[in-house]
């Protein structure tokens, strides 16, 4: 967890410098080969594409879509998803959807810095209710219990 939030805050980040920070978060310094085996093992397969695959819940940080439109949007497109809170951007000509889950404290600081190029935003936020979850235990119960009547027979 200290190499994702460190990460997270600013994805370019050594490891060095987390193995600086480890001793402020942790209360002891973590050694640099502990966290390069850590990065390796567990922290490269999420970061997969600059991005990590995990979401946020998304009754606190809502999925949200950016279409933007304006001569400057393929260049923002491409600055937002450099960003380790969105995942996705397609990009056309003076247009570009950009789709992830930026902290809401954000928005008003990236409305600010896009008030100076050619670019016009529209957000889009997907609904709590649109959200699919598989219900872990009834799966596995179903499954347990598909398995007992195999054996059964």
């Amino acid at each position: 967890m200290l190499l994702l939030s460190i990460k997270y805050r600013w994805p370019f980040t050594s490891l060095r410098e987390a193995e600086r920070e480890s001793e402020r978060y942790l209360g002891r310094r973590v050694s640099h080969q502990e966290l390069s085996r850590h990065f390796r093992n567990h922290v490269l397969k999420l970061w997969a594409g600059n991005r990590v695959w995990l979401y946020a819940d998304a009754e606190q940080v809502p999925y949200k879509l950016l279409y933007l439109e304006g001569r400057d949007a393929p260049g923002v497109a491409r600055a937002l998803v450099t960003l380790p809170w969105f995942h996705t951007a397609y990009i056309d000509i003076d247009r570009a959807i950009v789709s992830g889950q930026p902290p809401c404290a954000s928005m008003p600081h990236l409305y600010r810095a896009l008030g100076d190029l050619d670019v016009d935003v529209m957000e889009f936020a997907m609904e709590v209710s649109l959200l699919k979850g598989v219900p872990l235990a009834n799966l596995l119960r179903q499954l347990v219990k598909v398995r007992q009547e195999v054996r059964a027979e």
